[in-house]
């Protein structure tokens, strides 16, 4: 393959990928549930540690020198599955990990093939679509170095996985305390280990430790439920205000409500934390209303613990409005979502931690966050290697190709609708010669 995709690949491309055909054999692990982090809390410091990692605001100098102290490690001797190992793993930026995964497999005597490519392209800002460039590391995963692969990128780490020419997304998601399972996630209802069968492009949504207790308690409610009672899981409300229960490949997973409290809903917890300090309310109150309401067992409980913190004296009405409607909230979602968990009231959802705009489209959502400049690498998961993975393109359908220059250009999949492509008058990249 020079600067076209080989035939062999190209078949592989264009194909319709189903939901079962994930999976490397037939005598594949059936799962039925995630292994949730041992702690669901986080401090203040960590969280930012792992917003900076995810905005790439970490320089290469200390990427270079975390990687180099975490190979070290565990070249001499510690697992990456210690709990130690773990946790300084699960903070680290995704490209600190990338490295430890390449030394380790090299160790094992395996290569990672990898590349840095700029990729320039449309990615929309609010309701604006403007070009971005953004500098992505591609590597390769295959049969071999799976496992090392889930024990060194799969803390706090949700990999959105497509096929090539995207129709279809799944979720790849790893046992959290130490389990040894990485999961292959179908519409959030199915579960089963994850394998090498298909060519798969994979985008990673870096976590942290409590949004990830919270994505695998909702994934994991979802798979219990199974397909025909997801809906009273899965659902969110649209632009219009409508609720959407039948939610397809891509909704379940870029709606999961695991994010911090909205503003609003945070602002009300601190004031009524303030409230309890200050001896206006009692000490069950400390941290405020949302644990609270999540934890009251029922409607009516909610509304009486809603109606004592109203009496407290020195609310403001903002506050006391706010909290009436945070409870409205908890009475909403319990009756839409029965079987989701309180907790996920009134938080950011996944497309919001990541700054991606929710899509029905695979190709969209895939080619948004492969662009986002929150995500620093991207995988490619094959069942044998490509000896020309350094020139390998992406198609995403509609959205059109990710080239061998890292240019969009139409890809075989384009239309009249092709997003991602720059038009000619914003200097878009004409498609290469043959």
């Amino acid at each position: 393959m020079s600067r076209t995709l080989s035939k062999w690949h190209f078949a592989i491309l264009t194909f319709s990928l189903a939901a079962f055909s994930w999976t490397g054999s037939v005598d594949a692990q059936k799962v039925t549930r995630v292994q949730p982090p041992s702690r669901a809390t986080v401090s203040k410091t960590t969280a930012s540690a792992v917003k900076k990692a995810r905005r790439q605001r970490v320089s290469p100098k200390d990427i270079k020198k975390m990687s180099a102290k975490l190979t070290k490690a565990a070249l001499g001797g510690t697992k990456l599955t210690d709990p130690k190992m773990r946790e300084q793993l699960a903070n680290a930026p995704l490209k600190a990990r990338l490295n430890v995964f390449k030394d380790m497999a090299k160790a094992d005597g395996h290569t990672v093939q990898s590349f840095t490519r700029r990729l320039r392209g449309m990615l929309k800002n609010g309701k604006t679509n403007r070009v971005t460039k953004s500098s992505k590391t591609f590597f390769e995963v295959l049969p071999s170095t799976l496992n090392l692969f889930r024990e060194s990128m799969g803390e706090n780490v949700i990999w959105f996985a497509a096929s090539a020419n995207p129709n279809h997304l799944h979720t790849l998601v790893a046992d959290q305390a130490g389990g040894k399972t990485l999961t292959h996630n179908t519409y959030g209802a199915t579960m089963d280990s994850a394998g090498t069968a298909r060519l798969q492009y994979m985008a990673p949504a870096q976590l942290n430790r409590a949004q990830m207790s919270r994505f695998t308690k909702y994934l994991n409610a979802g798979v219990e439920a199974g397909h025909g009672k997801k809906g009273e899981v899965y659902g969110f409300k649209n632009s219009r205000g409508k609720w959407v229960y039948q939610t397809a490949c891509t909704n379940w997973a870029t709606s999961a409500p695991i994010g911090d409290l909205k503003r609003w809903a945070n602002t009300v917890d601190k004031n009524i934390a303030k409230a309890s300090k200050s001896g206006a309310l009692g000490a069950e109150y400390s941290d405020g209303l949302h644990s609270l309401l999540a934890k009251a067992k029922d409607p009516a409980a909610r509304q009486v613990i809603l109606a004592k913190a109203l009496k407290a004296e020195g609310l403001s009405k903002w506050t006391k409005s706010s909290a009436k409607r945070l409870l409205k909230e908890f009475d909403t979602i319990a009756k839409n979502f029965p079987k989701r968990s309180l907790d996920l009231v009134a938080r950011q959802t996944l497309s919001e931690i990541m700054g991606v705009s929710r899509s029905q489209d695979p190709a969209k959502w895939m080619y948004d966050l492969i662009l986002s400049k929150n995500v620093p690498v991207v995988g490619v998961i094959a069942p044998t290697t490509d000896p020309n993975f350094s020139k390998v393109e992406f198609n995403l359908q509609i959205m059109g190709t990710f080239n061998a220059k890292g240019n969009v250009v139409k890809g075989t999949g384009y239309n009249a609708k092709g997003l991602g492509v720059i038009p000619a008058d914003r200097g878009g990249a004409a498609p290469e010669a043959n």
